[in-house]
Parts: structure tokens; sequence; C-alpha cells
């Protein structure tokens, strides 16, 4: 192998490692950019889990208040069922 041949074989070698270490440089940014937008989808989840958590109490009021609607408009109905039963 000749000197010249040499300092081919060693600029060859130089040329293919940077270009590999820019691909490595391109991966690692993609993976750090996968494992931020993780931990912000963490973060987002605990966030509507608190919400979800604060709106619970309402709910269940919500649901008794819609309950005793339900039974006030039967106790009515079947009163106005009297009702129209009598004047028939």
């Amino acid at each position: 192998m000749t000197p010249v041949m040499f300092m081919d074989v060693i600029q060859s070698f130089g040329s293919l490692l940077d270009r590999k270490n820019n691909e490595n440089e391109t991966e690692r940014k993609k993976y750090e950019m996968g494992v931020e937008k993780l931990v912000e989808a963490a973060e987002m989840v605990e966030e509507m889990k608190a919400y979800l958590d604060s709106l619970n109490p309402e709910l269940i009021a919500k649901t008794k208040q819609v309950e005793e609607t339900v039974k006030k408009l039967r106790i009515e109905t079947e009163k106005i069922e009297v009702i129209k039963e009598k004047v028939d």
C-alpha cells in the first residue's frame, strides 16, 4: 500500500465517520424529542385526571338532582293520570 492510497483510505474513513456521526446525532435528537413528548403527555394526563376528580362531586350532586326530578315527575304524572281519569 502506497502512502497516497493510505491517505485515501484515511480520508474515506474520516468521511464515513463524519456521516455516521451526523446520522447518530439526528437519531439522538429524534429520540430526545420523543421522550420529551412522552413526558409532556404524561403531565397532561395527570392534569386531566385531577380535573376529572374535581368534577366528580359535581357529577354526583347533579345525578342526585336528576333522580329527585324524575321522582317528582313520576308523582306529578300519577296525579295527572288520576285527575284525567276523574275528568273522563
